[in-house]
């Protein structure tokens, strides 16, 4: 493996297959998290759009969240399916890491749901399909991702929706039962009891979704996990009552049964083909949707309007914080540096992670 701090006098390695922040073109804000912004980008090399998530290192290293962001590159490494946002390529500079994914222009589902529109059973049974087939294919990878949530559910130009956001998704084989991730009013009861966690922590978030697309919240709010975990001990169920005026009332049995709290009791504990048999799904050709072959009976217009007005902002909290401006300083060190040693990949040479193509735009020193 290449050393990941070249020298500053070094020239970058600028061959036909290199990835570097020089061949991207940022247009324009069409989202952002906790370590940066998502950009609508043009690879210069080939002409192509992608969207780019560029992440400071400094506020990685402030939330200490360098083991979640190399988990999500080293994951997404191994997942390629149109039913996922798929990674191209990851990289780095001296103060960034950038990961180019597929560009989904229709939004996000969280976005949607925010403009309070009227959502007809119809559109609500194709979205839930599109995420009962990202999960059965992460699931069939051995991948569980403990963050499914509308924010990470993004719309394609053909109003098919695509899982997105691995930073906490992790191997099913692995023991997780002492790590809570995810986003509070989604994650599973296991979870937050500390248990160990299986494809049905997925379903469950699944009937939360579902849940709160037909009644317009979630059945346990609360400002915590603590509040939530005591709302938990009464199981909520939803009821005839609940369902908009000329609903099928087989969605309220799938709803009940994916937000089981016991999750050997959960619909989907076995898999995806026992939530696929359901009888609300029964008009669903999985073939055809499987296929991209089904027409989505909702379809985003693909502009810049789908995205939320205020991403644009600047928004600089950390600058002064202590925390940011020391992880900041320690950058300029060849040991902090080389934490990120392992974040690249190509998908033009598959499982590369040849850190010799990180091109800094800054000195780093070299100690020892």
């Amino acid at each position: 493996m290449g050393n990941c701090c070249r020298s500053p006098h070094e020239e970058p390695n600028d061959g036909p297959l290199t990835v570097s922040r020089s061949q991207f073109q940022l247009n324009y804000v069409i989202g952002k998290g906790a370590f940066g912004k998502v950009w609508k980008a043009l690879h210069t090399k080939s002409n192509t759009e992608f969207a780019v998530k560029v992440m400071s290192k400094a506020k990685i290293l402030a939330k200490r969240s360098i083991d979640d962001v190399l988990n999500e590159e080293k994951i997404l490494s191994t997942l390629h399916s149109p039913t996922i946002v798929s990674m191209h390529y990851a990289f780095s500079d001296s103060q960034f890491l950038y990961l180019v994914l597929d560009l989904m222009l229709g939004g996000d589902l969280r976005f949607y749901l925010a403009q309070k529109k009227a959502i007809s059973e119809k559109v609500v049974k194709f979205w839930i399909c599109c995420i009962i087939r990202s999960l059965e294919y992460i699931h069939g990878m051995n991948i569980i991702h403990r963050d499914l949530k509308p924010e990470n559910l993004l719309f394609d130009s053909n109003g098919y929706l695509h899982l997105s956001d691995f930073g906490t998704a992790i191997n099913i084989l692995d023991q997780n039962a002492n790590h809570i991730e995810g986003t509070i009013g989604y994650i599973s009861p296991e979870m937050i009891s500390y248990e160990q966690q299986t494809i049905a922590t997925d379903y469950y978030s699944l009937g939360i979704i579902l849940y709160e697309l037909i009644t317009g919240e979630r059945p346990y709010e609360g400002a915590n996990r603590r509040e939530i975990s005591l709302k938990m001990k009464e199981e909520i169920k939803l009821k005839e009552s609940d369902l908009p005026k000329g609903w099928s009332s087989d969605i309220l049995d799938l709803v009940n049964k994916l937000i089981q709290k016991n999750p050997r009791n959960r619909l989907g504990y076995h898999g995806a083909n026992e939530v696929k048999k359901h009888p609300w799904f029964s008009d669903i050709d999985w073939v055809k949707l499987e296929n991209g072959a089904l027409k989505a009976p909702y379809i985003p217009k693909a502009t810049s309007a789908n995205f939320r007005k205020n991403l644009e902002i600047s928004y600089n909290r950390d600058v002064n914080n202590e925390s940011f401006i020391r992880c900041k300083t320690l950058l300029k060190d060849e040991i902090t540096q080389s934490l990120f040693a392992d974040y690249y990949y190509n998908e033009d040479i598959p499982n590369s992670t040849d850190d010799s193509r990180v091109e800094y735009d800054e000195p780093v020193s070299r100690k020892g």
